[in-house]
């Protein structure tokens, strides 16, 4: 039962019955949609790629300030460049097992999120699964890198420095 004043909200079929009070809300493209509810979470729901955005251009970008918990739906398979923009106050992220794309560049300005080294290279994680996406190299001078086996997703760039010849995906 919902306590007295709050609302329930189903943003999508696919995303469980939320309680709480809306405070803000809305859909970009054909097939997203967001919701910001009261106690801080944004969830992104829907199927497909999240668009690139330019730093203050996200649809949420008014309320980065009030944003402390972040949910990927299932169906949402792209985070975009600058998406978290400037949300400071953002500590942990759930993600869905069809995400298997995360722009580096993705969560700038996200300083309270948590990132994890496993050899030279830089992940960040969820709470389940410290190194989920290998963001980049330690360094430009980085020769190799160990990928942890736990990793999911590798950002876009992670090795725009790191020479073309010395790449080398193993062998399963």
């Amino acid at each position: 039962m919902a306590p007295s004043g709050a609302i329930a909200v189903q943003t999508q079929e696919s995303v469980p019955l939320v309680e709480g009070a809306v405070v803000a809300s809305g859909s970009w493209g054909d097939d997203l949609t967001w919701v910001l509810m009261d106690d801080g979470t944004l969830t992104i729901s829907g199927s497909g790629e999240m668009a690139n955005y330019y730093e203050s251009n996200t649809p949420w970008y008014a309320w980065r300030e009030q944003i402390t918990a972040l949910v990927i739906g299932e169906g949402v398979t792209r985070i975009g460049e600058d998406a978290f923009y400037g949300c400071n106050k953002l500590t942990k992220v759930t993600v869905s097992e069809t995400l298997t794309q995360i722009h580096y560049d993705a969560f700038v300005g996200c300083d309270r999120l948590t990132y994890t080294y496993y050899g030279n290279a830089k992940y960040w994680g969820t709470a389940e699964n410290p190194y989920y996406m290998l963001v980049k190299t330690a360094s430009q001078y980085v020769t190799s890198v160990d990928v942890h086996p736990d990793t999911k997703v590798i950002a876009d760039n992670a090795f725009y420095n790191f020479p073309q010849n010395n790449l080398q995906s193993p062998v399963s």
